[in-house]
């Protein structure tokens, strides 16, 4: 029997960058799926289960990633990892709901290494 693949969503309005992080994500073993926004990720969550998601903290709009955030711990009531990626460092890191802040740029190793900390 084999084991199941972690699910990893990752959300990012950069098309580029939710390319590369689901073709490095699935080349390292994880079964990565990818969303352009908040409300994109919120349909998606509403009818799959990720084990983890990585979220951009400006998409559609100003605060997109918070909101889905807020949306996940609140709203949908799931506990499950959520890392928050920005290039910009969130002012208040301690009531943010994210589980772990990784800044922009950032190397393919080091979400790579952080993803994997969360199933060990």
């Amino acid at each position: 029997m084999s084991k199941r693949r972690k699910v990893v969503l990752v959300v990012d309005d950069d098309g580029s960058l939710r390319s590369i992080l689901k073709e490095y994500l699935t080349f390292k073993g994880f079964s990565c799926l990818t969303c352009s926004g908040y409300e994109e990720a919120v349909e998606w969550l509403k009818e799959n289960i990720a084990d983890i998601v990585i979220t951009d903290l400006r998409m559609d709009f100003k605060e997109a990633g918070f909101m889905l955030i807020d949306w996940i711990r609140n709203q949908a009531n799931m506990d499950i990892p959520i890392i928050l990626m920005s290039s910009v460092k969130p002012a208040n890191e301690d009531s943010g709901g994210y589980d772990y802040f990784i800044e922009k740029p950032f190397s393919l190793n080091e979400i790579e290494k952080v993803v994997k900390s969360f199933f060990e």
